[in-house]
């Protein structure tokens, strides 16, 4: 379940030395998340840009993980995924449509998961000078596959995944994948401009939203509903399977809360039997597979894998 990480963690220790009349001030203490920025920011100044100081001390704050992890093997690792893949390149090569939403998506949440190619691409944050996608990739992201669905109980953004639109055999592996960092890079798009309106409410002279998810910060995690409803009989590639898990594990750390998969069929279940030894305990524990497509109200059916 959800914790918020421990104060400590996003602010400085307050020593209040203020009516202290001997001897010296106390120096501030420095957190970790400050730490861990000064140290990760001169190979890697993206740093600032991509993570709030809440999702690092989300990371940093997972029970019996060291700091050296958190940073070497979450933070590090995932910047470095993010250069190696050159996601800045690919954002900037598309935009979300912010038409009218597709089946089963959210009012008001974000769109159909829909990207249109942008024309002339010249991405201030990528490497690249033009990124040419493919015509697979462009077409895939017209299917609205993967959309924003609304939020959950606790803020979460729920993202909902049509399988049966995807042919992950037709489309190819690697552009399957990327359609897929399309869709997680504007979902936190969304939560990090839905927290900064948050906290200019807080801080501003403006009135408070009353609703209920717009008056309080979103976590900077995410549901994933996969409804496998239709799906057929004809197995994924495995490279679907290590690329989805990668992306979870390397890619995103901690930025998937819940995985709901249903209706799980006999050929899921070896699917997953299959792939689930790969998976960190921690990953495995977030999957939860159901009798039926996954639903808000029915997120406690199924059993975990």
């Amino acid at each position: 379940e959800y914790l918020p990480p421990p104060k400590q963690w996003l602010e400085m220790a307050d020593d209040d030395d203020s009516n202290s009349t001997t001897g010296p001030p106390m120096p501030a203490k420095i957190s970790p998340v400050s730490t861990l920025r000064a140290s990760v920011r001169p190979s890697h100044p993206e740093i600032d840009r991509l993570y709030s100081d809440a999702y690092i001390a989300s990371v940093l704050s997972v029970p019996n993980r060291t700091y050296e992890y958190a940073r070497d093997e979450k933070i590090l690792r995932a910047l470095e995924w993010r250069r190696s893949y050159d996601v800045d390149a690919l954002v900037d090569a598309f935009r979300h449509h912010e038409g009218d939403a597709g089946e089963g998506a959210g009012a008001g949440a974000g769109g159909a998961g829909v990207f249109r190619m942008v024309d002339n691409v010249h991405g201030k944050n990528s490497s690249n000078q033009r990124f040419r996608p493919s015509r697979r990739l462009v077409d895939v992201c017209q299917s609205g596959a993967l959309c924003i669905d609304g939020f959950d109980e606790e803020g979460r953004v729920i993202l909902r995944s049509h399988t049966a639109r995807l042919d992950w055999w037709k489309m190819g592996v690697d552009d399957g994948i990327r359609y897929h960092v399309l869709v997680i890079e504007h979902a936190l798009e969304v939560i990090s401009k839905r927290n900064n309106n948050n906290n200019s409410n807080k801080n501003g002279d403006g009135d408070d939203d009353d609703d209920d998810v717009e008056a309080s910060a979103i976590p900077e995690s995410m549901v994933l509903y996969v409804d496998t409803s239709n799906l057929g009989f004809v197995p994924l590639p495995l490279g679907a399977l290590t690329g989805m898990a990668k992306l979870l594990q390397i890619a995103y750390p901690d930025r998937i809360h819940r995985i709901h998969i249903g209706p799980v069929n006999a050929m899921l279940m070896k699917l997953y039997e299959f792939v689930s030894p790969y998976l960190r305990p921690r990953s495995r524990d977030k999957i939860v597979l159901m009798e039926r497509a996954p639903k808000k109200e029915a997120q406690g059916a199924g059993h975990s894998g």
